[in-house]
């Protein structure tokens, strides 16, 4: 498996075990949103890979920013959006670090954005950063 693919599902598998999980529209998946459910929908943004050390020894590390946008009902309140919120940022709290395969991902930080509006929606989202070093290919 792929460094890439290893880091998006070590980050997905995370938000997927998290207790009381709403509806997620997962990355290249169909999901026809349901009126006033609120839902989640991830995606990674991976940044540069660079060496972390000179030659063809040590590691690459691997930067990027896994958002996890929180929609919910315009209409309906925003209680319900920042609870949502405020869970997915505790449970990728910094230091938090997840495996798959034969890739560790830790989470650097993790913070939620300004809310705004969107197709009849009202987002917030949590962005996390995240670093992974993973041998040299």
């Amino acid at each position: 498996m792929s460094e890439f693919l290893e880091i998006s599902s070590a980050l997905d598998a995370h938000l997927n075990g998290m207790a009381s999980l709403p509806p997620v529209a997962w990355e290249n998946k169909d999901y026809p949103p349901v009126n006033d459910t609120l839902y989640l929908r991830p995606f990674i943004m991976p940044g540069d890979t660079v060496g972390s050390a000179i030659g063809a020894a040590g590691n690459d590390e691997h930067v990027g920013i896994y958002q996890i946008d929180v929609l919910a009902a315009i209409g309906e309140g925003k209680k319900a959006a920042i609870v949502m919120a405020d869970l997915i940022a505790d449970r990728f709290k910094p230091v938090t670090q997840l495996t798959s395969g034969t890739t560790t991902v830790k989470c650097v930080t993790a913070s939620r954005a300004p809310a705004y509006r969107d197709k009849g929606r009202y987002v917030i989202p949590v962005t996390v950063r995240y670093l992974s070093l993973t041998a040299k290919r």
